[in-house]
């Protein structure tokens, strides 16, 4: 065949080009030419073969022969590339095979190559749905439709997610995201330009040796083949060119540092595709702007600047970003035997030797390519090092017996998503550990969330201080600058210093700077806390690790067994009244625009600040508090709705508190709505001007503080649905908009006001919506805390700290001391959390009928406000709620009332209070409230200890919000594997569930309703008798079961609303009761609510 380009039209747009250039360039054209139609003819074979897998899959599909349906379309993707279309398909049959997961990752995979797929974007809803992430699928139902996608199926499945939403159906994780990270990817042009390599690339482009690019592929040619030690296949730097050449993307931009000649890459961009971003000059001009900002700054590396040019890229609409993996946080189909694994030194088999953990949440690539040095150093002391990049991938490096130190490498572990990590790696450094902060996480933390981290993980006051360049001096009064002598004796650098410290616990110091030091190394329980303020820190941060001169021993862990931690701090105490700010968005500015208001505080009285929730609730507990300002809107976001519920409470009981500050700042949202309706309150933000106000002669405050200012102008957010008698200030006759835009047009509305206080319970709550914190409102703030004219009496019950309701959040034992010591034996600490069966034929169970066993003692029908005695032997119940569940919570809040009221409850918020308490001699019951134990490893010893406590004799009940917070595959996977119970997921329906008169439970509580309604999470079952509560449809699953477990008892409750026969059927199941409730009882359980 000629090639003269006369005959060009018989070829393809590839070759045409191909042939032109063969005109031109001499006697190589056809050999290049030869290569062209080898490489279309292979994508073609590909292509084919992907069609013909999907239509297989297509089939089995319709066939309802999901699980091979998924194969194939593994497959195709395997061989055929990333298309969208076929994963699509992929996670309609996950979805058909309850693998909601997956179907999720998948969905947002067929999602980021074509963000317009409407098919992909609603099996994502469903998917999450399933996993009862609501919020997340309500945004993907509302870009659906908001996008013409209109249809009778969307428009339902949104009625039922904002449902879900309202009833507070949605499982804690649908909190960590914002909508934007739900969202992503957004609507925005399908990248049709982009072509899979997998499409058009000839079997060079699946070699890819050592991942170096080889320089004589990339030129005249490769004559070794599949026995070169480099690369011929495309990666992050190149682009993939028609004939199989990977060409510089730094030379396409126009600015590669090598040249032509000394770079590995081809500079060849004649044989590109035709339709790509290197023909768009706006773009090359973007990019090129992008490499030479990147290229400027000492501590971006090249690896970062390449990913910063295809995000750019994707954000342009040119094709999916090479890190998709990153993005996605996993390996593609991770469960599947054809996945395509990037391999690292964190993963791989499990360690067989001593190592070091690096955890880089965020920049992982950047951490590895700054700290080579630094890893040479570790290896050099026979540590191997693990990265890792995830917090499941940390987590199960945790408890290996030959972890010997972490260091965090960048700020992803202040994320609130990462608490759990963060709260075991303290549980690790208190039982002997080390961990160490360092690498970029100075340099990228925020200063709030730097703060937040420290005070609230590991309760000490560390805040970001100076970035200066100080010559340093070792500090020998430190013992780990003492213990290793090779460390320099001083030298100069520039760090980020760490504010908040003791003298003795700086390993360098810089004259004239007292409190902080840019290197800091503490006692920690057992362990050390570090951190290093020197990017490229080396001799330090080995010392810290104990990888110098001085080796520390390692934690007492083995594989089998996790560390016990310490327990926990008692509350605060405080010789003098404090006020407390509450300040959980703490802006950098704060403290120096509103200066004023500190000083004016700190001369009435002395002040506290909690950056963190769990600081706030523990200086709540103390009898010193005479008042409570929250200075920003954090406390209205619904992962505090623990914090806000005690906040209210401590009002009722007599306290002050004031809303002001930053809070007017960011009122707005559902969050508002939220806010005051946990006060009660109707009242909503109006009107944002600046006017003049005078004091309301009507106000109760105005009256007791004759020295409050008699007028002044302020710029605020007003508050509308007041009483006319809560507005302490209020507009004048003659007051109009202070403005250069709006016109001085008088103010008629007086319905409203920017300052307003209000009565609730004994105590009083108040607003201020000044945003310019004028010196006058420092005065209203005052009087509002009782700091002005009017001294508030006492307002607290002498007794509050010791009440219910304060200690509802208490981690140590409540309303009671320890118990004596009996001869009830304590199970094995080493029962494996996998049994082979969950039932036992010998031995039986003392007090085999309900509440037989309890130890008997004196109980009270008293209302549901009087506590029992306290006393030793009198039945205890463990409620374990690991996650962030607020077991008082409206829905629960009638169980957990009763509860406390028939037994003496342990609250176990953290592993370390579960372990201490299932251990108790007078524990007869746990309550799993949510289902952290059982989806998450760190809790596993935890597990361990459940289910050997059961095996023993007692009685676990998951309850609570367990059923409205595990997800199906949950189920699916923990019963049978963890538990050894034939238990599996079953519907989630609403319906009549009737009594099971055959189970033993029906003959020993006689007096359980016999039916009722329910909207439960149903379990499947094979053991007809351990079914408590079915359905009239005769099918094997149930609502409420209970099985014989060991010489104990497991039960479940499936109900998600708390309805009283089901709070019933819990506390027989726990023991406590041995009768009905007064139906009374749940008319007083509600009122409280309402």
């Amino acid at each position: 065949m000629s090639l003269h380009p006369d005959n060009s039209q018989i070829l393809s747009p590839q070759l045409r080009r191909v042939a032109r250039h063969d005109a031109a360039s001499g006697p190589n054209g056809e050999a290049l030419v030869r290569r062209a139609q080898k490489r279309e003819k292979r994508a073609k074979v590909r292509t084919a073969v992907r069609e013909k897998l999907k239509q297989e899959g297509n089939q089995l599909f319709k066939e309802t022969r999901y699980s091979e349906a998924a194969e194939k379309y593994e497959k195709a993707l395997h061989l055929g590339g990333r298309k969208p279309i076929l994963l699509s398909n992929l996670a309609a049959a996950y979805l058909k095979l309850k693998l909601y997961e997956q179907a999720e990752e998948v969905a947002t995979e067929a999602l980021i190559y074509d963000p317009k797929n409407v098919k992909a974007r609603y099996r994502r809803g469903l998917a999450r749905k399933e996993l009862w992430r609501a919020n997340g699928a309500s945004i993907d139902f509302e870009k659906l439709i908001e996008h013409d996608n209109r249809n009778p199926e969307t428009e339902a499945e949104l009625k039922a997610v904002e449902q879900m939403v309202k009833e507070g159906q949605n499982s804690p994780s649908d909190d960590e995201y914002s909508d934007e990270e739900y969202g992503f990817p957004r609507f925005k042009q399908p990248m049709d330009n982009y072509e899979a390599v997998s499409d058009s690339g000839s079997s060079d482009c699946e070699h890819i040796g050592n991942s170096i690019a080889c320089r004589f592929y990339n030129r005249e040619g490769c004559n070794r083949g599949t026995q070169c030690k480099f690369s011929h296949g495309p990666d992050d730097k190149s682009i993939r060119d028609d004939l199989g050449k990977n060409v510089c993307i730094f030379a396409v931009v126009g600015c590669c540092q090598f040249g032509s000649e000394r770079c590995i890459y081809s500079h060849d961009a004649s044989f590109l595709p035709e339709k790509g971003w290197w023909n768009d000059s706006g773009i090359l001009k973007e990019l090129r702007d992008d490499v030479y900002l990147g290229r400027s700054i000492k501590s971006c590396t090249e690896k970062y600047i390449v990913e910063m040019i295809h995000g750019h890229l994707y954000d342009a609409g040119y094709g999916p970003p090479r890190n998709l993996e990153a993005i996605l946080d996993r390996s593609i189909l991770g469960h599947t035997a054809h996945k395509q694994e990037k391999t690292s030194e964190s993963q791989g088999s499990p360690p067989k030797d001593n190592f070091v953990m690096f955890i880089a949440l965020d920049h992982s690539n950047s951490f590895q390519e700054l700290y080579t040095r630094f890893f040479d150093a570790v290896r050099t002391a026979r540590l191997e090092t693990r990265i890792v990049s995830s917090a499941s991938a940390a987590l199960d490096l945790m408890y290996s017996p030959y972890l010997r130190g972490i260091f965090i490498a960048d700020a992803g572990i202040t994320e609130h998503k990462y608490i759990r990590l963060a709260n075991t790696i303290v549980e690790y450094t208190k039982n002997g550990g080390i961990t160490v902060y360092g690498g970029i996480f100075p340099a990228v933390a925020k200063w709030s969330e730097m703060a937040s981290h420290f005070e609230r993980v590991w309760n000490v006051p560390w805040r970001p201080g100076l970035y200066t360049y100080e010559t340093l001096k070792r500090n020998d009064r430190n013992e780990t600058a003492s213990l290793n002598p090779s460390l320099p004796s001083s030298y100069r650098i520039k760090a980020f210093y760490i504010h908040g410290i003791a003298p003795k616990d700086a390993m360098y110091t810089a004259q004239g700077l007292t409190g902080e030091a840019p290197v800091v190394h503490v006692k920690c329980g057992k362990g050390y806390l570090g951190y290093s303020g020197e990017e490229s820190a080396t001799q330090s941060v080995l010392a810290m690790l104990g990888l110098l001169d001085h080796v520390y021993d390692p934690p007492p862990l083995n594989p089998n067994k996790k560390p016990i931690p310490t327990p926990p701090k008692p509350p605060p105490t405080f010789s003098q009244n404090f006020v407390l700010l509450i300040s959980l968005v703490c802006e950098p500015w704060f403290p120096d625009m509103y200066g004023h208001v500190y000083s004016a505080l700190r001369q009435k009285v002395r002040i506290k600040q909690a950056l963190t929730a769990e600081t706030a609730l523990s200086y709540l507990k103390a009898p010193e508090l005479v008042g409570i300002f929250v200075t920003d809107f954090g406390i209205a976001d619904t992962m505090h709705s623990g914090l806000l519920k005690q906040v209210v409470q401590y009002a009722k009981d007599g306290g002050l508190v004031v809303a002001a500050g930053q809070f007017s700042g960011r009122l707005c949202g559902p969050n508002d709505r939220h806010f005051f309706q946990a006060w009660g309150l109707s009242w909503k933000g109006d009107s944002y001007h600046r006017t003049t106000f005078q004091k309301n002669p009507a106000n109760e405050l105005v009256k007791l503080n004759p020295s409050l200012p008699q007028s002044y102008s302020m710029k605020a957010l007003h508050m509308a649905n007041i009483g006319q008698d809560s507005a302490v200030y209020v507009p004048t006759s003659d007051s109009r908009p202070e403005s250069l835009v709006w016109a001085p047009t008088p103010i008629t509305n007086h319905e409203e006001a920017p300052a307003v206080q209000f009565r609730i319970g004994r105590g009083y709550f108040g607003y201020i919506g000044d945003v310019n914190t004028e010196e006058a409102t420092t005065s209203v703030l005052l009087a509002m805390l009782g700091l002005l004219d009017h001294k508030y009496d006492s307002r607290k019950d002498p007794s509050h700290s010791n009440s219910p309701s304060a200690s509802r959040n208490d981690t140590s034992i409540i309303r009671s001391r320890r118990p004596k010591q009996t001869a009830r034996k304590t199970a094995s600490l080493t029962q494996p959390a996998f049994p082979e069966t969950g039932r036992s034929s010998s031995g039986t169970r003392i007090g085999t009928i309900i509440g037989q066993n309890r130890p008997q003692t004196a109980r009270k029908s008293a209302s549901l406000s009087q506590p029992i005695p306290v006393e030793s032997g009198v039945a205890v119940i463990l409620v374990i709620s690991l996650g962030d569940e607020d077991i008082y919570n409206s829905e629960r809040q009638l169980l957990f009332n009763r509860l406390d009221r028939e037994s003496r409850v342990i609250r176990a918020s953290t592993a370390t209070v579960a372990l201490q308490n299932l251990s108790s001699p007078d524990l007869i019951g746990v309550l799993i409230n949510e289902p952290s134990i059982a989806n998450i490893a760190s809790y596993a010893d935890v597990l361990n200890r459940v289910i050997a406590f059961a095996k023993d004799g007692g009685t676990v009940v998951f309850g609570g919000s367990f059923s409205s917070l595990a997800s199906a595959r949950l189920h699916d996977e923990f019963w049978q594997a963890k538990m050894g119970i034939k238990w599996t997921c079953g519907s989630y329906r609403k319906g009549v569930v009737n009594i099971v008169r055959k189970h033993e439970m029906f003959s020993a509580c006689s007096w359980l309703q016999s039916g009722f309604t329910m909207h439960a999470a149903h379990l499947k079952f094979a053991d007809q008798n351990s079914a408590l509560y079915c359905g009239n449809d005769n099918t094997n699953e149930a609502a409420v079961l209970r099985t014989r477990y060991g010489q104990g008892y497991v039960g479940y409750v499936g109900d998600i609303h708390g309805e009283q026969e089901s709070v019933e059927i819990t506390l027989a199941m726990l023991d406590v009761i041995v009768g009905p409730l007064p139906r009374q009882e749940f008319a007083i359980g509600y009122a409280v609510v309402g």
